[in-house]
């Protein structure tokens, strides 16, 4: 599944990659080629095919490409461009066929490729049962009780349709355009990275009176400036892609919360007013010249707002860097920004005049690996910190987190010697991650620590 997803994203620079996967039924007819696959039913359990489907609108193949050399071992269309020893799809094959399934491949050169592949299964035996529902049937229940009315908008064909979907098949709400007359949506999904769209967005809020929720639709850590376009009566979230079934019903369910509060406050609000008018007319016959120079209430302290620590993502395989950037934005990390090799990394370093607060980054990328790209950036901080006029603006030496499946000691004793803080072992547990961002925070650990604190702080 991955190495389908993964090219499917690396092909596509543009447009989308839609993911579904299905449940279906062994059909009757074809049972002579079902009976070779290994997909007829044995000692009487019922068997289903799992179809995991993958569609892009990227660069597509030619159609000698994907009748003869697809699968095919070592083989690339466009071996100079590509990155990889193009074994991926090769790996795909074989998998598949150990599991007695089927692959299809429909593609067409500059409009797209659509992967399905089948997979027989048996159906399983439940051992467990957790207590109540599950989270998603919970979801499910509240959205489905209240017959929401929905409203997309500006997002680009593919995500629409499966928002739309989502939304009107699986949480039954009613689907509304904007500016249907009469019809006020609860809530609008909005594309959250197109200004011009956000700001036609504005124009068409100022005519609905009433309250209601804008759920923006973005990829990356949050882009706050997309609030400003959301009138100030009005509730804005967001939510990142990737996105599925779950993560949206609970991004709704967050909305309606929002909107509950804020009318709850509104009619305390009201009353409290109402009250305070009340209170003013039986009593303004008592106000007297003193009471022009009694003393204002004191202000409340207004807290001080922390920036959010600046944070560098160094990864080349965008399915991780896309974990990593959703993981860290909902960890509350606003500032964050990612480059696809060591060089790319070098290069942000340098525009980054303060430097950065944390760096996590892989180590075995193209271009420049990340033992390289550690040691040039602790160059750059030794150089700015020598420099008496930059010092006092400068942040203090980055915490340099490795990512790394080499998990020898020579490799790790390497990463040391280049400037690494801690050197964490993939597959990277995201709770560990999230740890050792807590530690920084709590002053627990530095970067540029000496040795022994770093080999303390990686755990090793």
């Amino acid at each position: 599944m991955m190495n389908v997803i993964g090219n499917a994203m690396k092909y596509s620079p543009g447009g989308a990659v839609v993911v579904s996967l299905h449940v279906c039924a062994i059909e009757a007819q074809g049972s002579q080629d079902n009976a070779q696959l290994g997909w007829s039913g044995e000692g009487g359990k019922e068997r289903k095919v799992i179809l995991f489907a993958v569609k892009d609108t990227g660069k597509g193949m030619s159609k000698d490409f994907l009748e003869n050399q697809l699968f095919l071992p070592f083989h690339q269309e466009d071996a100079v461009k590509s990155e990889g020893a193009g074994l991926g799809m090769s790996i795909v094959k074989s998998l598949a066929s150990m599991l007695a399934g089927r692959i299809e491949v429909t593609s067409q050169l500059g409009r797209g490729s659509d992967f399905k592949i089948s997979i027989p299964m048996a159906a399983g035996r439940t051992t467990q049962h957790a207590p109540g529902a599950s989270a998603i049937e919970q979801n499910l229940a509240i959205l489905r009780s209240r017959v929401l009315t929905v409203a997309v908008h500006g997002v680009e064909h593919a995500t629409a349709q499966s928002l739309r979907a989502y939304v009107h098949d699986w949480f039954e709400c009613a689907l509304v355009a904007l500016g249907d007359e009469g019809l006020q949506p609860d809530i609008i999904l909005a594309d959250g990275t197109d200004d011009d769209k956000l700001a036609e967005l504005r124009t068409q809020l100022r005519a609905y009176d009433q309250r209601l929720a804008v759920l923006t639709v973005s990829a990356g850590p949050p882009n706050r400036a997309s609030s400003m376009y959301v009138a100030e009566k009005h509730i804005w979230e967001r939510i990142s892609r990737p996105l599925g079934p779950h993560k949206l019903a609970k991004a709704l369910i967050r909305c309606l919360e929002r909107l509950q509060r804020s009318d709850h406050s509104q009619m305390e609000a009201n009353s409290e007013a109402q009250q305070r008018e009340a209170e003013s007319i039986t009593s303004s016959h008592l106000v007297t010249s003193h009471s022009a120079t009694a003393a204002s209430p004191s202000r409340a302290a207004t807290p001080v707002v922390q920036d959010s620590p600046s944070i560098l993502l160094v990864e080349d395989n965008k399915i991780n860097l896309k974990l990593l950037e959703t993981f860290l934005a909902k960890k509350g990390y606003t500032n964050v920004e990612s480059a696809a090799d060591g060089f790319q990394a070098v290069q942000a370093a340098v525009r980054q005049a303060k430097g950065f607060d944390v760096i996590i980054t892989d180590v075995m990328m193209p271009v420049m690996d990340g033992f390289e790209a550690s040691r040039k950036i602790r160059e750059l901080e030794r150089t700015r910190h020598s420099s008496t006029d930059q010092h006092s603006t400068l942040r203090k030496p980055a915490l340099l987190i490795a990512l790394t499946g080499l998990a020898t000691a020579n490799h790790r004793e390497k990463a040391l010697r280049s400037g690494v803080d801690v050197f964490v072992t993939k597959p990277v547990r995201l709770e560990e991650l999230g740890a050792l961002l807590a530690r920084w925070e709590r002053g627990e650990i530095e970067g540029g620590s000496d040795r022994d604190a770093v080999k303390g702080a990686s755990g090793s």
